[in-house]
């Protein structure tokens, strides 16, 4: 009897529920947005959302209002850059990064990272300090289309996370695992404009 009741104020709620959403909605065409995703400051991803499948906005972020503009006069570029890295346990330490063109393709000689469908040369070398390590990145891109380089050079602080108490200690590893600073500088490079 138990079964029987429950099963019926089931249905009811299903059913009022299907009535309540065909009353409330304006009964016009679904929309579909695309499944591609954008990347946020923080190394997350955002993707699109209907009515108008816009991106979603980035975590703590209004209208893209973190990313600053850089005018290069000397190399007639212009590029955005995160003016602060949203991770709590990853520091900027030499930032802005340093975006430098030159003539030419160059061959990868240090490891090489696949961003989408783009290749980058990234050298990474770390020292250790006051329980940090300290990371110089130095990432370089082909742009084959334009005949030109970019190196985009840069410090970041990481503290050790083995400092930390046990929950402190796995929300720093667990930043680590899911930022992705190749995503980071890969909008950094794509975003280069030439005035």
């Amino acid at each position: 009897m138990k079964k029987v009741i429950i099963s019926a104020i089931i249905a009811v709620i299903a059913i009022a529920g299907g009535f309540a959403w065909f009353m409330l909605s304006d009964n016009s065409e679904e929309v579909f947005c695309t499944l591609d995703a954008k990347l946020c400051p923080d190394g997350s991803y955002v993707g699109r959302v209907g009515p108008n499948c816009e991106f979603a906005q980035c975590p703590g972020e209004s209208a893209n209002n973190l990313w600053k503009t850089v005018r290069d006069d000397r190399q007639d570029i212009e590029y955005h850059y995160p003016e602060r890295l949203l991770p709590k346990y990853i520091f900027a330490q030499e930032w802005p990064p340093e975006v430098e063109i030159t003539q030419g393709i160059f061959s990868c000689a240090e490891e090489v990272r696949m961003v989408d469908d783009r290749i980058y040369c990234v050298e990474a070398e770390s020292e250790g300090a006051a329980g940090s390590v300290y990371t110089r990145y130095s990432y370089l891109y082909s742009w084959e289309s334009e005949g030109r380089s970019v190196y985009v050079r840069f410090t970041l602080r990481y503290p050790q996370c083995g400092n930390y108490g046990e929950l402190e200690r796995s929300e720093c590893e667990a930043e680590r695992g899911a930022f992705d600073l190749d995503g980071l500088v890969d909008r950094i490079v794509q975003g280069i404009e030439f005035i």
